[in-house]
């Protein structure tokens, strides 16, 4: 019934957009009793509200952050993460893996798992997936990891900093020299104090 709603939802009521809604709305209620008992009914709704907008609709002039496929991943996203557990890496592996688009800014939703020590490998082994196995989100990913890097040092991170360092090393070395500042500047600034 979770296939039927999805496309009821997507194809069945696009004529009024008010029911649309509430059924996406009552789909997302119910997931959020059990979302990670009912992940499989989560990609399956997510897949569909992204091929009915994008693949079936084709309209080029819709905006992809304001589209209802966006909407949604985010509020699923916003809602799994504070509940993370580390027993829960695969699941939210899978998830991250099955979504059919991911931007910056869904990525950055996994900035508060990967700066919480206790669950950073849950936020930091999907990237790992996502740069290995999603060329088209490894910029995303890579500016994800740069921005995290520049938080750590802000807040004198060190286990954060090694950990976003190893990662660009590996898959992006070119983009270290500008996150790292010069020693000349350090050498100014304290002349100048």
């Amino acid at each position: 019934w979770i296939k039927l709603l999805s496309r009821l939802a997507t194809r069945g009521t696009k004529l009024n957009p008010e029911i649309s809604n509430y059924i996406r709305d009552s789909l997302f209620n119910y997931f959020k009793e059990d979302i990670k008992g009912r992940i499989d009914g989560v990609i399956e709704w997510l897949n569909e509200e992204y091929y009915d907008e994008f693949i079936v609709s084709k309209d080029e002039s819709k905006d992809m952050s304001s589209s209802n496929y966006m909407k949604y991943t985010g509020l699923v996203l916003d809602y799994l993460i504070p509940f993370l557990e580390p027993s829960d890496r695969n699941i939210f592996i899978r998830l991250l893996s099955e979504l059919p688009y991911l931007d910056l800014s869904l990525i950055s939703k996994l900035r508060s798992v990967c700066t919480d020590p206790v669950r950073s490998k849950i936020g930091f082994q999907p990237l790992l997936y996502l740069i290995m196995f999603r060329p088209p989100v490894f910029d995303d990913c890579i500016n994800f990891l740069s921005d995290l890097y520049s938080y750590a040092v802000e807040r004198n991170n060190g286990q954060l900093q090694n950990e976003c360092l190893g990662y660009l090393k590996k898959y992006k070395p070119t983009i270290i020299p500008s996150l790292e500042k010069p020693p000349e500047d350090n050498a100014v600034t304290a002349d100048t104090s």
